[in-house]
């Protein structure tokens, strides 16, 4: 007999051996630890969760998130058709999703984590959120404000006899250097639409007006980008200004140069809307994905009203 077999021969009398005394003491024998055994893997992979770090056996490669975009202030409406962009994990650029009966899919890996946009320049304002799917099918509701239409907002402008100075409608008599008050009233014409953010911005004649307050309003960075002779600019302090709300009224105290005649010098009044940024929290009057113009494309051109000094 081989020096091998009598080995092999040797390591089974004693594997015997032991599973016989196991038996006979009322002993248990784990059998897997005597023989050497290389089983089948099952598919793993590591993954991120709500909860941290998990090892899970792989069942599904990917998961179908649906979103729905709804009018925040008509449920009546059936849906609303967003610009939809997702911004997937490492990704610089947004992917513009196609959005169809006011619904959209895309097709993401189990637990992954998103950012998406949705809104349309010109008459949807944007939002901007982040969303993380689990291992199943999922959906989100997204409710989104219309902006109002060119001729949806209305500004007018009175003295303090409550005269109404609109676009000539009645003008005021102003003495050299004599500074004057005004009430300033906004209001939104259009159902079911929204102004947001919206700010109240001054054009006037600076070699006429040294400055213009508006009681209670922080002053902003007038946007010349929108309208070129805008000389100040003040946040009305409100996230959205709706339909059903109702009229705004502002007193403004007009400071006119020493030694200067105000008369036949123009001042004009904008209603100019912003749009909110998610991703830092600042204000802008422009679209900072395609950097256009925000709200109603009409509205630096029509959400106004001139007065005339005489």
């Amino acid at each position: 007999m081989g020096e091998v077999t009598m080995k092999n021969l040797l390591i089974a009398l004693v594997a015997l051996g032991l599973i016989a005394y196991g038996l006979s003491s009322g002993g248990y024998i784990d059998t897997s630890k005597l023989f050497s055994q290389n089983p089948a893997q099952t598919p793993q992979q590591t993954i991120e969760t709500p909860n941290g770090k998990v090892t899970q056996i792989i069942a599904i490669s990917s998961v179908t998130l649906r979103a729905t975009f709804v009018d925040a202030l008509n449920e009546s409406t059936e849906f609303l058709n967003p610009t939809f962009y997702v911004w997937r994990k490492g990704a610089t650029q947004p992917t513009s999703i196609a959005v169809s009966n006011g619904q959209a899919s895309v097709t993401l890996s189990p637990y992954e984590k998103i950012t998406y946009a949705a809104g349309s320049d010109g008459s949807i304002y944007w939002v901007k959120d982040e969303y993380q799917v689990g291992a199943t099918d999922d959906s989100i509701e997204v409710k989104l404000y219309q902006a109002p239409s060119a001729s949806g907002v209305s500004v007018k402008v009175f003295d303090d006899s409550y005269h109404d100075l609109t676009n000539g409608n009645y003008n005021i008599s102003v003495g050299s250097g004599q500074d004057f008050y005004l009430q300033v009233v906004v209001d939104v014409l259009d159902e079911y639409k929204a102004l947001r953010a919206p700010a109240l911005c001054v054009d006037y004649d600076t070699s006429v007006i040294n400055k213009v307050d508006i009681a209670g309003l922080r002053e902003l960075d007038a946007p010349t980008r929108l309208v070129s002779g805008l000389d100040q600019c003040f946040d009305l302090g409100i996230d959205y200004y709706l339909y059903n709300n109702p009229k705004i009224t502002y007193d403004v105290n007009v400071d006119v140069l020493a030694g200067v005649d105000p008369s036949n010098s123009p001042i004009t009044f904008y209603i100019i809307d912003r749009d909110i940024w998610y991703k830092d929290g600042n204000l802008y009057f422009v679209n900072p994905i395609t950097n256009a113009n925000m709200g109603s494309t009409d509205d630096v051109t029509n959400w106004k009203a001139t007065i005339y000094v005489q």
